[in-house]
């Protein structure tokens, strides 16, 4: 392709002088270069966002997981919310109660709760008792610890209109408190379910 002679003269071709000169002068003026101050403030400040996300992410992913689900006489309660204790499902309004009986009957409430982390329930008064997986009912006094589905009738007493009935689920990571109170106005039992 090429001959001796083309290579030798390709060789032998140089820069002027005064073009050396000056590349070789401008790379003696070259510095090191400085950092950047306001690439590095933008790249610290996204990682701190990028970590704070993950942070409220993680935060409201553990609160979603976590939920409780609380069901009474087969009616769904949401947090903060109440629900009415119907008469054929529990308490009756002691309106409807026998006169002249010093203390009233038990009854039973059911409830049903779907737990994802081992729960604690206890009640203020009244008595849990709880099916096990063969549908047999054993009693647990005022405590009881379980996790999963587990269905629970809690026996109380409802003889004082001024009392409130209260259980409470105490779990790992955050408790909640159902609330059973009569309405005197309305003649009737509510269950309320509060985050504490």
């Amino acid at each position: 392709m090429f001959d001796e002679k083309e290579m030798r003269a390709y060789r032998n071709i140089s820069a002027p002088a005064d073009l050396k000169e000056r590349v070789l002068s401008s790379c003696a003026n070259v510095h090191p270069a400085r950092p950047n101050f306001s690439a590095m403030i933008r790249t610290v400040s996204g990682a701190a966002a990028c970590l704070v996300l993950v942070i409220v992410l993680s935060v409201f992913a553990v609160g979603r997981f976590d939920d409780t689900s609380v069901s009474v006489s087969g009616e769904g309660l949401l947090p903060e919310c109440s629900v009415l204790v119907h008469p054929e499902h529990g308490v009756a309004p002691l309106s409807a109660q026998p006169i002249g009986k010093s203390i009233a009957a038990p009854v039973s409430i059911p409830v049903e709760l779907t737990l994802s982390e081992e729960t604690t329930i206890t009640v203020s008064e009244g008595e849990l008792c709880m099916k096990d997986a063969n549908g047999e009912a054993h009693s647990f006094g005022t405590a009881v610890t379980a996790c999963g589905t587990v269905e629970i009738d809690w026996y109380v007493i409802p003889n004082d209109t001024k009392n409130a009935f209260v259980m409470t689920l105490r779990g790992a990571l955050k408790s909640e408190t159902l609330t059973l109170v009569y309405d005197e106005d309305g003649d009737i039992w509510t269950f309320s379910r509060k985050g504490n």
